[in-house]
């Protein structure tokens, strides 16, 4: 007997914008852009991946709902609720990833929420992303010779977000946003 949920999925959305700055170093020219950016109205940035699907979606909640019909008082309220918003911005939070494919160079794109948070949730949610990386790595990666089972394989395929150490340049444009 099939039930009915409703889903909600994230995808990722980027936008650039080019700014021209004087400056004396390339830190105090990324310092200077990160500022004028914040001022910068809707129309100057431009989506980059509007048109590209190699990207992935990522399965943010699911709302079962014979379980809200059976625990909730008011349950036609509560899956309304669920399906007209976009999610809580508290609940689920996102770093992201940069590849440079060309020169296979990676890093960690940390956000103000990650640098934060005390050093006790930094470690354990590093310790989540540690065992798909190595998973990734043992398995000559996700479509290499290693077979998908257990847990790692679980992991990889439903949480995305890796985290790798954060270089100084990188430190110094997160703190500038915040």
């Amino acid at each position: 007997m099939t039930k009915v949920y409703t889903v909600r999925l994230v995808r990722p959305v980027f936008q650039s914008a080019t700014i021209e700055v004087q400056a004396l170093n390339r830190n105090s020219a990324t310092s200077k852009a990160l500022r004028w950016a914040k001022g910068l109205p809707d129309s100057d940035w431009t989506d980059r991946n509007s048109e590209d699907n190699d990207h992935t979606m990522h399965v943010e909640s699911v709302l079962d709902h014979q379980e809200i019909y059976e625990t909730s008082s008011n349950p036609h309220q509560e899956i309304g609720e669920f399906q007209l918003s976009t999610g809580s911005s508290d609940s689920i939070k996102y770093l992201i990833l940069s590849a440079d494919l060309s020169t296979r160079v990676g890093r960690v794109l940390s956000q103000p929420w990650f640098t934060k948070a005390d050093q006790l949730l930094q470690a354990d949610l590093c310790s989540d992303w540690v065992e798909p990386i190595n998973f990734i790595l043992e398995n000559d990666g996700l479509s290499g010779d290693g077979e998908p089972a257990g847990v790692g394989w679980e992991k990889c395929q439903n949480n995305n977000v890796m985290d790798f150490p954060i270089n100084d340049l990188d430190q110094e444009m997160i703190e500038s946003k915040s």
